[in-house]
């Protein structure tokens, strides 16, 4: 190789969304190269844990923004967004100590129970992207759902959709027996064709996909989000290693820094964002990212936090969620920021303009 490897790979997952970054040395511009490779989640799995096929999106505007202006490089950081491949375990990633993530906190959660010193840097989706969607005008409230049929994709309660789900009823005083319950797979046609009266989705893509499909039948959409009703659930949060940080901290910091600074730029110029979005694909649609763009807006804040915000209590939520159904054991406690590892810290969020 021309180039010593110094970083191996970031992970970006949205039921499961990962980038890996690659970081060495450049030595015509005098910048460490960090080659990003996105991937979507088709529900492929390797070795026990899912990868992903690579898809450029909105989803991912954020990144794409701090390349564009400037960010990354004003931080000595070259990106390159290059497509990825399967041929990788993102366990033996994460072992090698020397991995960033940029994944979902329900899935650091469970690797830390396995004993993964994983550290969560910052939270880029504040509210989780899995809602419920009824094509009814009748069915717009959690209430509504009360005697209907209700499609999940699994029906275990073990999915981290359907724990959002359960917890939807629970905060809103509805017993599972007052709804029924209907295994839809991955399909949207049971709630076009009127099989279910409401269906989960991920309201990113998915949400878009079925919208479309739903104007083009002259239905309306309707959402009905968890976190409307007090279900909170973190999403997409950039993460690293506790050896990571302790031999690259400076790296770590500059990479938080400028993909926060791109993530807060998108957020107020989002048309902007979507033209960097659009850049990276000769495939992608304007008005569908717009969609997604729009979507992504959503997530990205809640009340006045800024973007990025960790919030303790989220994580303790989300631990007592994953408790109760036996997905950890709480082995590892991923709240307490004196332990050993830490499971969050803001000390990297430095100073995002």
């Amino acid at each position: 190789m021309k180039r010593t490897m110094v970083l191996a790979a970031i992970a970006i997952l949205i039921i499961a969304f990962s980038v890996i970054l690659i970081v060495c040395k450049d030595q015509k511009e005098g910048l460490e190269l960090v080659k990003v490779n996105l991937r979507y989640n088709p529900a492929i799995q390797f070795e026990g844990f899912y990868h992903e096929k690579w898809s450029h999106s909105a989803r991912f505007a954020g990144f794409y923004t701090a390349e564009q202006k400037g960010f990354y490089e004003q931080n000595r950081i070259n990106v390159a967004l290059i497509p990825g491949s399967i041929d990788f375990s993102l366990l033996n990633l994460l072992r090698k100590g020397e991995v960033f993530w940029i994944t979902g906190v329900d899935q650091a959660l469970e690797l830390r129970d396995r004993g993964c010193a994983l550290v969560i840097l910052a939270v880029i989706f504040q509210k989780n992207p899995f809602v419920l969607v009824t094509i009814n005008d009748n069915i717009t409230k959690p209430q509504d759902l009360i005697g209907k049929k209700i499609g999940l994709k699994e029906s275990s309660e073990l999915s981290n959709s359907d724990i959002l789900f359960y917890s939807l009823l629970n905060n809103t005083n509805i017993r599972k027996e007052q709804v029924e319950i209907v295994t839809a797979g991955f399909d949207t046609a049971p709630l076009l064709n009127g099989d279910v009266d409401a269906y989960e989705v991920f309201a990113l893509n998915e949400l878009i996909d079925l919208q479309e499909k739903a104007e083009k039948r002259g239905y309306n959409i309707h959402i009905i989000n968890p976190a409307d009703y007090g279900v909170e659930f973190y999403a997409d949060a950039i993460l690293t290693t506790t050896d990571t940080i302790k031999r690259n901290p400076d790296v770590v910091r500059r990479f938080v820094n400028a993909s926060l600074q791109g993530w807060n730029y998108a957020y107020v110029h989002p048309i902007e964002a979507i033209n960097y979005t659009l850049m990276n694909s000769g495939s992608l649609n304007r008005q569908h990212e717009s969609r997604v763009m729009q979507q992504v807006l959503g997530l990205l804040k809640i009340d006045d936090n800024p973007i990025g915000y960790i919030d303790k209590n989220v994580l303790q939520d989300m631990q007592g969620m994953f408790m109760q159904k036996g997905l950890i054991m709480g082995v590892i406690n991923p709240l307490d920021v004196t332990a050993a590892p830490a499971a969050y810290t803001t000390e990297f969020f430095g100073d995002i303009k």
